[in-house]
């Protein structure tokens, strides 16, 4: 059983991961627009790959290996409203 501090470390860790992804993407896809598909998808492939590593190993040392579902929820709904709020900020 995870104790409240390391919840709370892990919910807010998992609240700045998905921000951080969500600006890399933007970055990254900037960059490969000029790719030839296969190469975008191999290099998102290899991307995803690493930062699912990074989430699962830092998520380790937080708490000991214990990965709550909605950790990892939090990361993906923190991108999204990240997305929906710029992307209405830029059709403005």
């Amino acid at each position: 059983m995870i104790n409240i501090y390391e919840q709370l470390l892990s919910f807010f860790f998992s609240i700045i991961y998905g921000t951080i992804i969500y600006f890399i993407d933007k970055v990254l896809l900037k960059y490969t627009q000029n790719y030839k598909k296969m190469y975008v998808f191999l290099i998102l492939l290899f991307y995803y790959n690493i930062l699912t590593v990074f989430y699962f190993k830092i998520l380790y040392l937080i708490n000991d290996g214990i990965i709550n579902i909605y950790f990892v929820i939090t990361v993906f709904v923190t991108y999204f409203i990240i997305n929906i709020h710029f992307t209405k900020k830029m059709s403005k």
